[in-house]
Protein backbone atom coordinates (compact mmCIF):
# COMPACT_ATOMS: atom_id res chain seq x y z
CA UNK A 1 0.00 0.00 0.00
CA UNK A 2 1.30 3.45 -0.89
CA UNK A 3 2.15 5.52 2.15
CA UNK A 4 0.08 8.72 2.51
CA UNK A 5 2.08 11.76 1.46
CA UNK A 6 2.61 14.77 3.70
CA UNK A 7 3.86 17.90 1.91
CA UNK A 8 5.09 21.14 3.39
CA UNK A 9 4.95 24.82 2.55
CA UNK A 10 8.39 26.27 3.22
CA UNK A 11 8.64 29.86 4.48
CA UNK A 12 12.08 31.44 4.85
CA UNK A 13 12.95 33.91 7.60
CA UNK A 14 13.85 36.57 5.04
CA UNK A 15 10.32 36.38 3.64
CA UNK A 16 8.55 36.35 7.02
CA UNK A 17 10.41 39.38 8.36
CA UNK A 18 11.40 42.59 6.58
CA UNK A 19 15.10 42.18 7.28
CA UNK A 20 15.79 44.99 4.84
CA UNK A 21 14.00 47.39 7.18
CA UNK A 22 15.79 45.91 10.19
CA UNK A 23 19.18 46.38 8.55
CA UNK A 24 18.39 49.98 7.62
CA UNK A 25 17.23 50.68 11.18
CA UNK A 26 20.48 49.25 12.53
CA UNK A 27 22.49 51.51 10.23
CA UNK A 28 20.41 54.62 10.91
CA UNK A 29 16.86 54.85 12.29
CA UNK A 30 16.47 58.25 10.63
CA UNK A 31 17.58 56.97 7.23
CA UNK A 32 15.34 53.89 7.58
CA UNK A 33 12.33 56.09 8.34
CA UNK A 34 12.97 58.25 5.30
CA UNK A 35 13.47 55.26 2.98
CA UNK A 36 10.39 53.34 4.10
CA UNK A 37 8.25 56.47 3.95
CA UNK A 38 8.79 56.50 0.17
CA UNK A 39 6.50 54.53 -2.11
CA UNK A 40 9.42 53.29 -4.20
CA UNK A 41 10.56 51.12 -1.26
CA UNK A 42 7.44 48.99 -1.88
CA UNK A 43 7.74 48.94 -5.68
CA UNK A 44 11.52 48.61 -6.13
CA UNK A 45 13.02 45.94 -8.39
CA UNK A 46 16.51 46.11 -6.83
CA UNK A 47 17.69 46.39 -3.24
CA UNK A 48 19.01 49.92 -3.68
CA UNK A 49 17.96 52.03 -0.71
CA UNK A 50 17.98 55.78 -1.09
CA UNK A 51 16.47 59.11 -0.24
CA UNK A 52 16.56 62.20 -2.47
CA UNK A 53 19.81 63.17 -0.74
CA UNK A 54 21.60 59.87 -0.19
CA UNK A 55 22.03 56.32 -1.54
CA UNK A 56 23.22 53.59 0.82
CA UNK A 57 26.40 51.77 -0.18
CA UNK A 58 25.53 48.10 -0.80
CA UNK A 59 28.78 46.87 0.77
CA UNK A 60 27.96 48.66 4.02
CA UNK A 61 24.46 47.19 3.96
CA UNK A 62 25.76 43.62 3.57
CA UNK A 63 28.45 44.03 6.23
CA UNK A 64 26.00 45.40 8.80
CA UNK A 65 23.60 42.52 8.24
CA UNK A 66 26.32 39.87 8.52
CA UNK A 67 27.88 41.37 11.65
CA UNK A 68 24.68 42.29 13.50
CA UNK A 69 22.10 39.90 12.05
CA UNK A 70 20.47 39.01 15.37
CA UNK A 71 20.07 42.69 16.22
CA UNK A 72 18.70 43.20 12.71
CA UNK A 73 16.07 40.53 13.38
CA UNK A 74 14.93 42.29 16.56
CA UNK A 75 14.63 45.54 14.63
CA UNK A 76 12.63 43.95 11.79
CA UNK A 77 8.85 43.82 11.40
CA UNK A 78 6.84 40.99 9.93
CA UNK A 79 5.99 41.33 6.27
CA UNK A 80 2.69 41.13 4.45
CA UNK A 81 3.58 37.67 3.09
CA UNK A 82 1.28 35.93 5.60
CA UNK A 83 -1.72 37.12 3.58
CA UNK A 84 -0.33 35.17 0.65
CA UNK A 85 0.51 32.18 2.87
CA UNK A 86 -3.09 32.12 4.09
CA UNK A 87 -4.36 31.97 0.52
CA UNK A 88 -1.84 29.27 -0.40
CA UNK A 89 -2.81 27.16 2.62
CA UNK A 90 -6.45 27.38 1.58
CA UNK A 91 -5.50 26.00 -1.84
CA UNK A 92 -3.71 23.02 -0.30
CA UNK A 93 -6.54 22.27 2.11
CA UNK A 94 -8.80 21.91 -0.94
CA UNK A 95 -6.26 19.65 -2.65
CA UNK A 96 -6.09 17.19 0.25
CA UNK A 97 -9.55 15.88 -0.67
CA UNK A 98 -8.69 15.38 -4.34
CA UNK A 99 -4.99 14.44 -4.46
CA UNK A 100 -4.23 10.69 -4.20
CA UNK A 101 -2.05 9.70 -1.25
CA UNK A 102 -1.90 13.25 0.13
CA UNK A 103 -3.55 13.45 3.52
CA UNK A 104 -2.01 16.49 5.16
CA UNK A 105 0.48 19.31 4.88
CA UNK A 106 2.21 21.72 7.23
CA UNK A 107 3.87 25.10 7.22
CA UNK A 108 7.59 24.98 7.95
CA UNK A 109 9.32 28.17 9.09
CA UNK A 110 13.06 28.14 8.46
CA UNK A 111 14.70 30.53 10.94
CA UNK A 112 18.16 30.22 9.37
CA UNK A 113 20.51 32.10 9.79
CA UNK A 114 19.03 33.09 13.14
CA UNK A 115 19.21 31.06 16.35
CA UNK A 116 15.96 31.45 18.32
CA UNK A 117 15.56 30.63 21.99
CA UNK A 118 12.81 28.24 23.05
CA UNK A 119 10.83 31.19 24.38
CA UNK A 120 11.17 33.02 21.07
CA UNK A 121 10.00 29.92 19.21
CA UNK A 122 6.92 29.66 21.42
CA UNK A 123 6.14 33.34 20.83
CA UNK A 124 6.62 32.91 17.07
CA UNK A 125 4.27 29.94 16.92
CA UNK A 126 1.64 31.83 18.93
CA UNK A 127 1.84 34.82 16.58
CA UNK A 128 1.56 32.64 13.48
CA UNK A 129 -1.40 30.71 14.86
CA UNK A 130 -3.16 34.01 15.59
CA UNK A 131 -2.94 34.75 11.87
CA UNK A 132 -3.35 31.29 10.33
CA UNK A 133 -5.47 29.58 12.97
CA UNK A 134 -4.89 26.05 14.22
CA UNK A 135 -5.98 24.12 11.11
CA UNK A 136 -2.49 24.29 9.59
CA UNK A 137 0.28 22.61 11.64
CA UNK A 138 3.31 24.89 11.97
CA UNK A 139 6.85 23.63 12.43
CA UNK A 140 10.00 25.62 13.12
CA UNK A 141 13.22 24.42 11.49
CA UNK A 142 16.80 25.64 11.10
CA UNK A 143 18.17 24.63 7.70
CA UNK A 144 21.22 26.15 6.01
CA UNK A 145 21.20 26.96 2.29
CA UNK A 146 23.66 24.13 1.74
CA UNK A 147 21.38 21.61 3.47
CA UNK A 148 18.37 22.76 1.48
CA UNK A 149 19.25 20.40 -1.35
CA UNK A 150 17.30 19.68 -4.51
CA UNK A 151 16.60 16.16 -3.26
CA UNK A 152 15.22 17.47 0.04
CA UNK A 153 13.09 20.05 -1.75
CA UNK A 154 11.62 17.49 -4.18
CA UNK A 155 10.85 15.02 -1.41
CA UNK A 156 9.41 17.34 1.23
CA UNK A 157 7.93 20.54 -0.18
CA UNK A 158 4.92 21.43 -2.26
CA UNK A 159 5.76 25.14 -2.26
CA UNK A 160 8.59 27.39 -1.11
CA UNK A 161 8.47 31.08 -0.28
CA UNK A 162 11.76 32.92 0.09
CA UNK A 163 13.24 36.35 -0.45
CA UNK A 164 16.83 35.67 -1.49
CA UNK A 165 16.24 32.81 -3.90
CA UNK A 166 19.28 33.89 -5.93
CA UNK A 167 21.92 32.67 -3.44
CA UNK A 168 20.06 29.40 -2.88
CA UNK A 169 19.79 28.59 -6.59
CA UNK A 170 23.45 29.48 -7.12
CA UNK A 171 24.42 27.21 -4.21
CA UNK A 172 22.74 24.25 -5.92
CA UNK A 173 23.09 25.20 -9.58
CA UNK A 174 24.85 21.98 -10.57
CA UNK A 175 22.32 19.78 -8.76
CA UNK A 176 19.44 21.70 -10.32
CA UNK A 177 20.69 20.75 -13.79
CA UNK A 178 20.27 17.07 -12.84
CA UNK A 179 17.27 17.22 -10.47
CA UNK A 180 14.55 19.53 -11.72
CA UNK A 181 11.97 20.83 -9.24
CA UNK A 182 9.08 21.63 -11.57
CA UNK A 183 6.57 20.08 -9.15
CA UNK A 184 7.49 22.54 -6.38
CA UNK A 185 6.07 26.05 -6.56
CA UNK A 186 8.79 28.63 -5.84
CA UNK A 187 7.39 32.03 -4.81
CA UNK A 188 9.87 34.91 -4.71
CA UNK A 189 9.92 38.72 -4.98
CA UNK A 190 10.03 40.59 -8.26
CA UNK A 191 13.60 41.60 -7.55
CA UNK A 192 16.89 41.59 -9.44
CA UNK A 193 19.79 40.37 -7.31
CA UNK A 194 22.31 41.41 -9.95
CA UNK A 195 22.58 44.96 -11.18
CA UNK A 196 20.48 45.16 -14.31
CA UNK A 197 23.63 46.07 -16.23
CA UNK A 198 25.17 42.73 -15.18
CA UNK A 199 22.43 40.67 -16.83
CA UNK A 200 24.03 39.05 -19.85
CA UNK A 201 23.28 40.36 -23.32
CA UNK A 202 22.00 36.90 -24.29
CA UNK A 203 19.42 36.90 -21.49
CA UNK A 204 18.39 40.49 -22.23
CA UNK A 205 17.89 39.56 -25.88
CA UNK A 206 15.73 36.55 -24.91
CA UNK A 207 13.58 38.74 -22.69
CA UNK A 208 13.23 41.33 -25.44
CA UNK A 209 12.16 38.71 -28.02
CA UNK A 210 9.49 37.32 -25.73
CA UNK A 211 7.98 40.78 -25.42
CA UNK A 212 6.94 40.24 -21.81
CA UNK A 213 7.58 41.72 -18.42
CA UNK A 214 11.15 40.77 -17.52
CA UNK A 215 10.19 38.63 -14.55
CA UNK A 216 7.40 36.81 -16.38
CA UNK A 217 9.75 36.12 -19.27
CA UNK A 218 12.42 34.84 -16.89
CA UNK A 219 9.89 32.48 -15.30
CA UNK A 220 9.11 31.17 -18.78
CA UNK A 221 12.80 30.65 -19.57
CA UNK A 222 13.31 28.71 -16.33
CA UNK A 223 10.11 26.67 -16.73
CA UNK A 224 11.87 23.50 -18.00
CA UNK A 225 13.77 23.11 -14.70
CA UNK A 226 11.68 24.87 -12.04
CA UNK A 227 8.31 26.52 -11.50
CA UNK A 228 8.87 30.05 -10.24
CA UNK A 229 6.36 32.81 -9.65
CA UNK A 230 7.40 36.38 -8.96
CA UNK A 231 5.32 38.21 -6.36
CA UNK A 232 5.07 41.95 -5.62
CA UNK A 233 7.95 43.16 -3.48
CA UNK A 234 5.35 44.85 -1.25
CA UNK A 235 4.35 41.40 0.04
CA UNK A 236 7.89 40.98 1.34
CA UNK A 237 7.81 44.38 3.05
CA UNK A 238 6.60 45.54 6.44
CA UNK A 239 2.96 46.47 6.98
CA UNK A 240 3.20 50.25 7.02
CA UNK A 241 0.65 52.89 5.91
CA UNK A 242 2.69 53.40 2.75
CA UNK A 243 2.44 49.70 1.82
CA UNK A 244 -0.85 50.06 -0.03
CA UNK A 245 -3.11 47.10 -0.91
CA UNK A 246 -2.89 47.80 -4.64
CA UNK A 247 0.90 47.45 -4.50
CA UNK A 248 0.71 43.99 -2.94
CA UNK A 249 -2.24 42.69 -4.91
CA UNK A 250 -2.16 38.90 -4.76
CA UNK A 251 -1.55 36.81 -7.83
CA UNK A 252 -3.27 33.51 -8.44
CA UNK A 253 -1.77 30.62 -6.48
CA UNK A 254 -3.21 27.77 -8.54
Amino acid sequence: MTKPMSRKIYLAADALWDLRLGTLRKISPEFAALVTAREDYYTRDQDIFKTPAETLDRTIYRRVFEKFKHEVLRLSLKTEILSFVTELCAQYIKQIATTPFMNEFELEINTYPFILTNEEKVDLLACLQDVLGTIVPIRIAHISLEDLTMEKVRNEYAAMIMYNYFDWLNCHSESLKKQHIKDVGLYVPRLYFLDKEQISAEVREQLKKRGKDGFDALAEILQPILTIQFLPIALFSAATPVNKPEMRKLVKTA
